[in-house]
């Protein structure tokens, strides 16, 4: 088994325990995850449950893309066999991105099993590499470039990934509305809407973009 703790995380005291019994009590799967708890630099709690709360709030769909989000790395264990067959890390990606192209190879080879229980805590800083914006959004596009690749003949897959697309650029066009650059900003919400037509929210926001709000 591997498990990986990030520099800024913690575990809580029985995450091992529950993670290692989860994956000898189920042969067929290849990972294991759990909730987290967002804590920030003091390590004072932020917001708990913080993978059930994203997943209430989205539509349940069950493909890799969808349902509970993707694991997150410091609460997660799995299989050294599926992890090496996966091909491990893609160390071209340094922005971010990399945990969830090797989630994605390893969901092709093997059951993912989730824990309803919060056993590790993610912390929150202004100086995460996840905070610097340009990179971060070039990271996204480079990651979702690899999936559709990796998912070519799964289109439940490249259905929910038309979807990650079409916000990854409306939340960028919205930022540049709110920077006042809302021509710019339009472009990103039409672009969004060459992916996914049915995101509402599109409609909305340009219609604000013309708004002096």
């Amino acid at each position: 088994y591997l498990a990986f703790l990030d520099a800024d995380d913690s575990w809580y005291p029985n995450m091992l325990e529950t993670e290692v019994m989860a994956l000898e009590e189920n042969p067929k799967s290849g990972l294991v995850y759990s909730d987290i708890d967002i804590i920030d630099e003091n390590g004072n709690l932020i917001e708990q449950s913080y993978l059930s709360k994203r997943a209430k709030r989205k539509k349940p769909i069950k493909t890799f893309l969808g349902y509970h989000g993707t694991p997150y790395p410091s609460a997660s264990l799995k299989r050294r066999i599926v992890f090496e067959k996966a091909g491990a890390f893609d160390t071209s990606f340094y922005q971010g991105g990399e945990d969830v192209l090797l989630w994605a190879k390893m969901y092709r080879l093997a059951e993912f099993l989730w824990i309803p229980k919060v056993l590790a805590q993610r912390r929150i800083h202004n100086r995460q590499v996840s905070h610097m914006h340009q990179r971060r959004l070039e990271a996204d596009c480079k990651l979702y470039n690899k999936l559709w690749e990796l998912f070519s003949d799964v289109p439940e897959e490249q259905a929910q990934l038309l979807v990650n697309y079409a916000r990854l650029w409306s939340k960028e066009g919205q930022r540049l509305v709110r920077q006042g650059r809302r021509c710019e900003g339009r472009r990103l919400f039409l672009r969004s809407l060459q992916y996914y037509p049915f995101y509402w929210r599109n409609y909305i926001r340009i219609a604000k973009s013309y708004l002096h709000i």
